[in-house]
């Protein structure tokens, strides 16, 4: 058994150039692997697709996460491999295991009291600060992608309070405004948008730097954590942070969700329906607080 061991190890080490790491790495789970096989009286090169299932869920039981198991099997699917390929077995036993579901971390999400906190923070007594009030307030207010948002034009705002977006694909789709964020747009236009223009620049896109220039991705994220560092907000905050918020807070105010998918731009109603899980976390902790004050009381 260290035999074959030994020759996938120098395969893997001469002809696939892994790194040392790797390869220790690879040594560990195969060694680990071959005990197992030794306790069962089973040969490497004789064990069956019931034993490695076995081998994996003795895994499960001592409590290693998801993600080590994963590499436990990406590691014994390629040795098997490479003893399929060597002609040293016919049949593979490891082409059936199955590495186990990632957990998918849950969007993060502002509730509306720390978006007010964030927008109340924010200067808007200068050309910049108006502008940057005005860019988050309509992430918030359209939950568009950063992408989308530094794609707009001034000619893309119509009298209707409809903004035209340009999404993934150049994939057009309507998204509606609030009355207020019109007028935050038409403001910000007509006055902070026309003074970082005065610098001989001339083009439409919406959002702009203080030269005048369009805004980047990068730029916009900037605006964000330097907004956030001005709160008491303890969280990571990004421009998807403002998305999440808002289709969130669209689902607990009762939109249909397939509403709140073409507003999103969401091809898949399934990458909709992760906010829907967010809302229930979100209404079993409120109820958790509120039930655990009235324990109190």
């Amino acid at each position: 058994m260290v035999l074959l061991i030994d020759q996938f190890i120098d395969y893997i080490t001469v002809e696939r150039n892994y790194s040392e790491h790797t390869i220790q790495s690879y040594a560990y789970e195969l060694q680990r692997l071959s005990e197992f096989c030794d306790d069962c009286d089973i040969k490497l090169d004789k064990a069956t697709n019931q034993d490695l299932k076995i081998f994996i869920s003795g895994l499960y039981e001592l409590g290693y996460k998801n993600t080590s198991i994963a590499h436990s099997i990406s590691v014994i699917k390629s040795f098997y491999n490479f003893l399929e390929l060597q002609e040293i077995i016919d049949t593979n036993p490891a082409t059936l295991l199955v590495y186990p579901k990632s957990a998918h971390p849950l969007p993060k999400f502002l509730y509306q009291s720390e978006i007010k906190m964030l927008l109340d923070s924010i200067n808007q007594t200068t050309s910049l600060g108006q502008r940057n009030y005005c860019l988050i307030l309509t992430i918030y207010s359209t939950g568009l992608r950063v992408s989308e948002l530094c794609g707009l034009t001034i000619d893309d705002l119509n009298q209707e309070h409809v903004l035209y977006v340009r999404g993934k694909g150049d994939k057009p789709r309507m998204v509606p405004i609030n009355d207020y964020c019109y007028e935050v747009i038409e403001r910000y236009i007509n006055t902070a948008r026309h003074d970082l223009m005065k610098k001989g620049k001339f083009h439409k896109t919406l959002f702009v730097n203080k030269n005048g220039n369009p805004l980047t991705d990068r730029g916009v994220r900037d605006i964000i954590n330097k907004a956030i560092n001005n709160t008491a907000i303890m969280a990571n905050i990004t421009p998807h942070t403002l998305r999440h918020s808002y289709a969130t807070h669209l689902l607990e105010n009762g939109m249909d969700i397939r509403m709140v998918q073409e507003l999103l731009g969401h091809s898949s109603l399934s990458t909709t329906q992760v906010y829907t899980h967010v809302t229930k976390e979100n209404l079993q902790k409120i109820y958790q607080q509120t039930n655990g004050r009235r324990e109190d009381e």
